[in-house]
């Protein structure tokens, strides 16, 4: 779910980006402030919920890396004094990435809270008033006029300014439009992006908006440009400025300008089909998507010959004969929703974790022994969430063999996966280290194929991995030697000169069979021994 949130928020950010760009390009100059309103807020809402569209939400916690599907586990060490687990959270990018934008939110959240809570209580302390009809709060903060929603805020010493009524009549259009609402949308963003440059210039050009949308109003009402204009700097120096006013100079230089400028209102609707486009471009900018994992099956009894046969469109009438049957021994790698262990999936790394600790020992014979190593069991967690077909696809010795076959058969039983609605069966790869405190494990890499050729590769001249030639990162002694049809090792130019330094020490390409790809690695327990 880190990552699919990591993704979200680029993409919001993309949108947003891109919307803002265009706008303060070629719109923020114009006159067409309800247009210009409009687009401001279609373009937060917009970013917000067009990317959810077109992200995929999983809730398995998986890190992915084609063509393998890894669930990452916290590293347990199970020793003769107890258990602990590692806490491999930190070693995440993405954990760390979203802990400091969480911080960053909060951060700005509080900012927030912490300013409106100062407008609120402003409100609170303030007296109510009537001035030409207009019921007003009246403060001793000297502050600049504001509206928030319905209420209206003046100093109390601009009670008496004889610009009072222009000033009026500026806020009022504040509260009657509920440009308020805009501002606290605006803020809200900008807690939520508050890491993208475009988010801060959203809400200065909210604000903006509605300033040039209330004076053009005033002056519409037959108000003296100049003498509106003197008001404002009137009414702005030596003043607080609190988050729902916006009295500052530089802005008030903005509006003055903005007031001089001249309408244009051909040239203004042509403009206007910029929005519709803006929205499609932010679209297609956005549409993108991430693939989470490798949705293939496979199929242990499936044969070469059967897979091209299916394949093979038929005009002849079906008969039992020709129509394959659903194969419900079908074992899938990825699935729409994984399995997980246990009832609860919010809790099923750790109850996983607690179990095998709780459950694994170092067998006492190979700990005198000086016997050390990991073991790969593979293990089916059926449509009944049962564990079925254990077995021991990367051996150590026979005593961690055991020891781990063991333990993976002791597992209660699962959730089961789902795909396209059904239970289904997954296949998944446990890795057990057993390790001796003092000891070091042995850093060469052995890749066996069914030939019972054997390739031993020094770790410190380690080739360049790939899968079917695409380049690989995990460990392939992962890979179930079943699945494997061929290896290839390159170290000729032309084959190395695609991958550059990587591929310096040669090229090792595994080839599986027709429509495998590697099991589900779950990240096992690290089993500490003493002798």
């Amino acid at each position: 779910m880190t990552t699919e949130f990591l993704i979200y928020l680029a993409k919001v950010a993309l949108s947003i980006l891109l919307l803002m760009g265009l706008f303060k390009a070629a719109l923020a100059a114009d006159h067409s402030f309800a247009r210009n309103r409009f687009y401001l807020m279609g373009a937060v809402l917009w970013s917000i919920f067009v990317p959810l569209l077109t992200t995929q939400w999983s809730s398995e916690p998986v890190a992915v890396i084609a063509p393998t599907y890894t669930i990452s586990l916290p590293e347990l060490v199970v020793t003769a004094k107890g258990t602990a687990t590692a806490s491999s959270g930190w070693g995440d990018p993405t954990t760390i990435i979203l802990t400091i934008y969480l911080t960053g939110a909060a951060i700005f959240l509080l900012r927030m809270m912490g300013a409106y809570a100062r407008v609120l209580y402003i409100i609170a302390t303030s007296n109510d008033y009537t001035i030409d009809s207009y019921n007003i709060k009246v403060t001793r903060a000297a502050i600049a006029p504001f509206a928030f929603f319905g209420w209206i805020v003046f100093p109390e010493n601009l009670i008496d300014h004889r610009d009072l009524t222009k000033m009026l009549l500026h806020e009022r259009v504040h509260s009657r439009q509920l440009h308020s609402i805009d501002l606290l949308l605006g803020e809200l963003f900008t807690v939520f992006q508050w890491f993208n440059p475009a988010s801060w210039m959203l809400k200065k050009l909210i604000t903006e908006n509605h300033e040039y949308t209330a004076d053009r109003a005033v002056i519409d009402l037959g108000v003296s440009t100049y003498e509106y204009q003197a008001s404002l700097v009137n009414a702005t120096v030596g003043r607080e400025v609190v988050p729902v006013n916006h009295f500052s100079l530089i802005l008030i230089k903005k509006r003055i300008k903005m007031m001089n400028k001249n309408r244009n209102s051909t040239w203004l609707r042509v403009k206007s089909l910029l929005v519709p486009a803006a929205f499609v471009a932010a679209l297609s900018l956005t549409s993108f998507t991430v693939e989470m994992g490798v949705n293939r099956s496979i199929n242990s009894n499936e044969t070469s010959s059967e897979a091209s046969v299916q394949k093979q469109p038929s005009k002849a009438k079906a008969t039992p004969s020709t129509v394959k049957k659903e194969d419900k021994t079908q074992e899938f790698q990825v699935v729409e929703q994984m399995p997980y262990f246990g009832k609860q999936k919010s809790s099923s790394k750790s109850e996983m974790m607690r179990f095998l600790a709780m459950n694994t020992q170092y067998p006492k014979e190979a700990a005198e022994k000086d016997i050390q190593g990991t073991v790969y069991v593979q293990f089916v967690v059926t449509k009944k969430g049962k564990i079925t077909k254990t077995k021991v696809i990367h051996e150590a010795h026979p005593l961690l063999n055991e020891e781990a076959i063991r333990v993976t058969k002791l597992m209660p039983d699962w959730t089961p996966g789902k795909q396209k609605g059904k239970k289904v069966n997954v296949v998944f790869v446990l890795p057990v280290k057993f390790v001796l405190e003092g000891k070091k494990v042995s850093t060469s890499t052995t890749i066996t194929i069914p030939s019972e050729n054997t390739v031993n590769i020094d770790s410190k001249n380690k080739p360049m991995y790939t899968i079917n030639g695409i380049e690989y990162a995990g460990d392939v002694n992962t890979i179930d030697t079943h699945y494997i049809k061929s290896i290839s090792i390159y170290k000729d130019a032309a084959s190395c000169a695609k991958y550059g330094d990587k591929s310096k020490n040669g090229i090792v390409n595994i080839k599986l069979k027709n429509g495998v790809t590697t099991p589900t690695t779950l990240d096992g327990p690290t089993v500490t021994g003493y002798k």
